[in-house]
């Protein structure tokens, strides 16, 4: 993000949501939104710069033996367009 203060780009926290979409053929969809927090006053312009990276490793989150053994699946859409889910708890 530009920085006025340093005249320059600086590193800005970001975070990417990645959005998954089923449309009523089943056929799914996904998009996604980059959330850059920053603090622009009325009629202030920000810019930002986004450069690919080679990807970064997420975090591994803790494994817990009794949720994994848990499945959730889609089992289809209900003709009022409701998503139809099935979870096994084992």
């Amino acid at each position: 993000m530009w920085s006025k203060k340093e005249a320059k780009f600086v590193d800005a926290d970001s975070d990417i949501l990645e959005q998954k979409h089923l449309s009523n053929t089943r056929a799914e969809q996904t998009d996604f939104e980059m959330f850059v927090p920053c603090d622009l006053q009325p009629n202030e312009i920000g810019y930002v710069k986004v450069i690919k990276i080679d990807k970064v490793k997420d975090s591994e989150v803790p494994s817990d033996q009794s949720a994994a053994a848990n499945t959730l699946a889609i089992e289809g859409i209900s003709q009022d367009s409701e998503v139809l889910f099935l979870f096994k708890n084992k």
